[in-house]
Parts: C-alpha cells; structure tokens; sequence
C-alpha cells in the first residue's frame, strides 16, 4: 500500500510540474542547449517521455477495466468495447516495456504496481478508502426496449473521450519518434469509437432525439 500510494503521489506531482511548464521547456530548449549539456536536456526529456506513458498506461487499463465490468454487469452482449482495448494496451505495454529496458527501469514492478492500483481504486481498497472510476453511467438510466442501447452509447462515448485524452498526452509530450504504434493504436481506435457512437445516432433516433 505504501509503494502504491508513493508511486501516485510522485508520479501526479511530477506529472503536474511537466504540464505546466512543457511549453517553456520547448520554448526554451535552444537556449538550454547553450547552458547545459545536451546530456542533460536529454535526461530531461525522458523523464517526460516515462512519466507521460506511464500515466497513459495507468488510464488505459483504469477504462478497460472498468469498460470489461461494466459490460458484463449491463449484459451488454453485442457490443465491442473491451476486446479493442485490451488490444490497444497490449501495444502499448509492449511499447512501454521495451522503453523501461532502454533506460534500465523495472517493468514487472510497474506492471503489478499499476494491476493493483487500479484493482484498488476500483474497488475502493486503496489507502485513501474511495473509489476512483473514469467511467460512470447514470443509475437511472429509463427501462425501456432501448435501455442498452442507451448505456451502451454511454459507455462509448466516455471511452472515445478517454481515448483522445491519451492521444493528446503522448502527442503533446513525447516526441514522434517514441511510441508509435501506440500513438497510431490509440488514434484508430478513438476514430473507431466515434464512429460506433454516431452509428447508434444514425440507428436509432427515436432513442436519442430526446436526451
């Protein structure tokens, strides 16, 4: 639990100081360059690099499993949410694991760290004692013929969100060079998800005119 909530709280404020000051960073790395080391604009960068696909992969796996969940507690039988993305996570963690060799960081234990954190925050067992989910749908959701169709709408759009989220994270923050495939994955499956979302739309809109 200690490991767990240490690795949130270094992750979020480092995570924090990056963001708010990335632009400088870009800004200014000419001028860096002339007072420091490129070794150490380097170190810099990756330390970006690691942070950013460190917290896209905490996300990702946050929705997946919370999608997996949900569309098994609403029975939602028909729909392709889950498979897609656990295929866009294993990607990106082939991805990630092959980046935490380069720079000599231990990819089993942020693996398991992230698996029980989000198992945690899920469930509400983590150290805080609160449930932490990204994706909600309302409990009062009509019982209608068109009930999941409704949910299931839902669920996409929040996941497509989600999804574009992570795009801009990566894009914004590490260059192109690293993680393409999952730079290339997340984007095809944000388009794909916008698509099933103006479908359901397109099918259905005796369900939809109203909301």
């Amino acid at each position: 639990h200690t490991q767990i909530k240490l690795l949130k709280h270094v992750t979020m404020a480092i995570y924090q100081f990056y963001s708010e000051n990335m632009f400088m960073f870009r800004v200014s790395r000419k001028r860096l360059a002339d007072l420091m080391p490129i070794e150490t604009i380097e170190l810099i960068q990756q330390a970006i690099n690691k942070m950013s696909i460190e917290r896209v992969h905490i996300f990702m796996r946050q929705i997946t499993f919370e999608a997996m969940n949900l569309e098994i507690g609403y029975k939602l039988v028909s729909t392709n949410i889950t498979a897609p993305l656990v295929h866009c996570v294993g990607i990106l963690e082939d991805e990630l694991e092959e980046y935490l060799k380069t720079i000599n960081e231990n990819w089993q234990k942020h693996a398991q760290a992230v698996q029980q954190m989000v198992r945690e925050d899920y469930e509400g067992s983590n150290p805080e004692g609160k449930k932490r989910r990204r994706l909600k749908i309302p409990e009062r959701v009509p019982k209608t013929p068109f009930r999941n169709i409704i949910i299931q709408h839902k669920l996409l759009a929040q996941c497509s969100h989600c999804i574009h989220e992570s795009l801009r994270e990566l894009e914004a923050k590490t260059p192109d060079v690293f993680f393409h495939s999952t730079k290339v994955t997340i984007k095809q499956l944000g388009q794909d998800f916008d698509k099933q979302v103006a479908m359901l739309v397109t099918n259905h809109p005796q369900v939809f005119t109203h909301l």
